[in-house]
């Protein structure tokens, strides 16, 4: 799993329709969310700012 390319200041887990989640939110802006049984990236999302939390 890649991941932002600045360092992780967020993670979380959840699930997506009854499926296990994470996320990470980073420096550079940006949260990434895979899939946490197949590993695969299903989301990315950029903001203007360092994401510093997750809920």
């Amino acid at each position: 799993m890649a991941g932002p390319t600045s360092e992780v200041k967020a993670g979380a887990a959840g699930c997506r329709t009854a499926a296990p989640v994470v996320a990470a939110g980073g420096g550079d802006g940006t949260v990434r969310v895979w899939d946490a049984t197949s590993g695969q990236q299903i989301g990315d999302y950029a903001f203007p700012a360092a994401v510093r939390r997750l809920a």
